[in-house]
């Protein structure tokens, strides 16, 4: 008995595209899947329906949800450490967080095939755009982009230092788009489609052939500066306790950075643990000041700073000289955990979600500006920037136009919420994009790990690994040069995508006014 192929069904094209994703935004070395995942639910998009509409609807949601789940598992450990609601209290919050998560493709998938049916023009000019904007735009809670994947991927990455790494979404996007154009079954090709194919291909062939021109022709950086870190290994949440035998104005990781003084490090880093005695007692910061004069050694610390009755988080740079030498506040606040978006103006429901959230939720203000703290005894300006802040790329840009031309970003974060999961390791794959848009290495220290440094090519350097408490030094190097394209314009490749979508939107409603006009007409007799 003959067997009959199988032809692939718009559910199971959706269910692939979504694992496809999934994993590639999971796993680090299988950033490659990213490149072709969305050419299954192109191809269920396409696939003959009477109601195209609906489909389309039915298949971003599939590939959305599948998404969520293998990309955002990690919600599940999130939540027990938050609430320890319960197996099904816990199942039915993650399934919420996964089925909003999911609107994304569902939406994308809806106005990308709208978009293309009703101007006709192609899946190679659209798709790209209408993909960029998803996923740039749609609010999340915790904020993620195509490109993010790629870490890896170096020589593909070095263009994000022209248009952000909104300009590698897109690029992924062409490529998911060209690929499809390719497998997609057809009688002929026309000439048009045959001419935007070879423009898709060399525009790919373009910005890989950039990154690559570009680490070959990089010269080595004059000046190294050696960074000490410290990982803690602490709980999560937004105060500790003391660690058995030591004392807040002699903590650990104070132990530790003694450590790192004594090897030669010029700049030492604490973690998001918060260390909020600091800011909050004044023999604490004594204590501290008076360490850092001992050792020598500048000291980055974070913690909850009250002013004005606010609290801000915040890190204090503690000079070598042992006198605070600047403060800076966090931006960019999460949403539910440091502010309540809406809520804010609803007191009663406020108080509620407050009392909800607990341990999680700390009613922190937003910072209004970026800092940069001289290093002394170098030329190197360190640029702080607290946690989620890393995911920003127009912040980090801006913080990067602070001072001078040798700059060092130092993420610091406590990621001990998600325990051994992926989401750290996602967290700290998105600082090599920073790193690289900027053309500044990045320094991530992660209270449980993993920690490292990423060079200004996006190259990982040296990392930590997770849920070992250690101190830790390297040698960077620190190249010297101005802000990038990117740095200076962090808004332009989004403002001209903006742009070309609005032009698509005005084509398809005067096409589908001219459509209705016809549908109206009377017929000749």
């Amino acid at each position: 008995m003959a067997l009959r192929p199988v032809k692939p069904t718009p559910f199971g094209l959706s269910l692939l595209a979504g694992a496809l994703l999934g994993l590639g935004f999971t796993f680090g070395s299988l950033y490659l899947l990213v490149w072709v995942a969305f050419v299954p639910l192109l191809m269920a998009l396409h696939s003959p329906s009477p109601r195209p509409v609906r489909q389309a609807w039915r298949c971003g949601l599939v590939a959305g949800i599948v998404f969520q789940v293998i990309a955002a598992n990690w919600v599940l450990h999130f939540i027990e450490a938050l609430w320890d609601a319960g197996t099904v209290i816990t199942a039915l919050i993650a399934a919420l967080f996964w089925g909003y998560g999911a609107l994304q493709l569902a939406l994308l998938s809806v106005v990308y095939l709208g978009l293309q049916q009703r101007t006709g023009w192609p899946c190679l000019l659209i798709f790209p755009v209408i993909v960029t904007l998803a996923f740039a735009g749609f609010p999340t809670l915790f904020n993620a982009q195509l490109g993010e994947t790629q870490s890896r991927f170096i020589v593909a990455i070095q263009g994000v230092s022209l248009t952000g790494v909104h300009g590698l979404d897109a690029i992924i996007a062409l490529a998911n788009a060209l690929l499809y154009q390719y497998l997609r079954p057809r009688s002929a090709t026309p000439r048009r489609d045959r001419i935007h194919q070879v423009v898709s291909g060399l525009l790919i062939v373009l910005w890989l052939g950039y990154g690559a021109v570009v680490l070959l022709s990089a010269s080595p950086p004059g000046t190294r500066l050696r960074v000490g870190w410290v990982q803690e290994n602490g709980p999560a949440g937004e105060t500790r306790a003391s660690t058995p035998g030591y004392t807040d104005s002699d903590p650990r990781s104070l132990a530790l950075s003694r450590q790192l003084a004594v090897e030669g490090a010029e700049v030492i880093i604490w973690p998001e643990t918060g260390f909020s005695a600091y800011f909050q007692q004044p023999r604490v910061r004594q204590a501290i000041h008076r360490a850092a004069k001992a050792m020598r050694t500048p000291l980055l610390l974070q913690g909850i700073e009250v002013a004005d009755g606010r609290q801000f988080n915040a890190v204090a740079w503690v000079s070598a000289s042992g006198l605070e030498a600047g403060r800076y506040r966090k931006q960019k606040r999460v949403a539910f955990g440091e502010y309540l978006p809406l809520l804010e103006y609803l007191p009663d429901s406020s108080r509620w979600a407050r009392q909800w959230l607990s341990g999680f939720f700390s009613d922190i203000a937003a910072g209004h500006q970026p800092a940069g703290f001289p290093i002394a005894g170098t030329d190197t300006q360190l640029i702080p920037l607290i946690c989620y802040e890393v995911m920003f790329p127009s912040l980090v840009a801006d913080a990067s136009r602070v001072g001078a031309d040798r700059q060092l970003l130092v993420i610091v974060s406590n990621n001990a919420w998600f325990g051994n999961t992926a989401q750290p390791w996602q967290h700290w794959r998105a600082t090599a994009l920073r790193a690289v848009e900027t053309g500044r290495p990045a320094l991530h220290v992660i209270n449980n790990g993993p920690s490292g440094v990423f060079l200004a090519d996006g190259r990982p350097w040296v990392y930590s690994p997770y849920g070992t408490e250690a101190a830790y030094l390297a040698e960077v190097p620190i190249p010297s040069h101005g802000p990038t394209l990117h740095s200076r314009y962090p808004n332009v490749f989004l403002a001209l995508c903006l742009a070309l979508a609005g032009l698509i939107l005005v084509v398809a409603l005067r096409r589908e006014k001219v459509t209705h006009r016809s549908r109206g007409r009377p017929a000749p007799r």
